[in-house]
């Protein structure tokens, strides 16, 4: 039997073991809290860009258009009240502008897919924000962000400007950052006098 090397005790094991376990559960909850900030903002990020990409898409289509729509709520909206929809008369293509050709416009409606279409409630696509066209509808923002937008002109904004607000809510939000994330963008008609 050799002398001068000892083995460890049941309780020197038993110590270890605990601290393997505490050390590899704190890890473990650390590796989880950064996977779900990192999926939190990668889901804001998701978010802003599909908001900068509806915002962009108003903008270009509603600078080439030629008239409102006759069902736009154009009372509520230079009364100062933020409508949910808004349809103009535009270039199909808006980047050659003729105001006069009529054989080159198409409608163009921004809203929920709910207000612009109908449909059932509970489907999570009725929640899309759209851009319907008379050659079919675009998903500008999908109804998982549970999109919101206004148009909104008040008394004392410049002329042939309107206001727009999109929302949305993602569903994961970092930590120690507001849920929502709204933008709000002016844009002027150029072809038209809406006020």
């Amino acid at each position: 039997m050799r002398t001068g090397y000892r083995g460890f005790t049941l309780l020197e094991i038993l110590i270890a073991i605990v601290l393997m376990i505490f050390s590899m559960s704190a890890i473990g909850m650390a590796a989880v809290v950064c996977a779900r900030q990192a999926r939190a903002f990668r889901s804001r990020s998701d978010a802003n860009l599909q908001i900068n990409y509806a915002l962009e898409d108003i903008r270009l289509r509603l600078v080439s258009a030629v008239s409102v729509d006759p069902d736009t709520q154009r009372n509520a909206l230079f009364g100062g009240n933020p409508i949910p929809t808004f349809c103009v008369m535009g270039e199909k293509n808006m980047y050659d502008i003729d105001p006069n050709n009529t054989a080159t416009k198409t409608r163009y409606c921004y809203g929920l897919r709910k207000d612009l279409l109908g449909g059932d409630d509970d489907d999570i696509t009725q929640e899309d924000l759209l851009r319907s066209s008379d050659g079919g509808s675009e998903v500008l923002i999908e109804g998982a962000l549970r999109p919101q937008i206004s148009f909104s002109h008040k008394p004392g904004d410049p002329p042939n400007m309107l206001t727009v607000t999109l929302g949305t809510e993602p569903a994961f939000t970092p930590a120690g950052l507001s849920k929502e994330i709204r933008k709000v963008q002016g844009v002027r008609f150029w072809f038209i006098n809406i006020i």
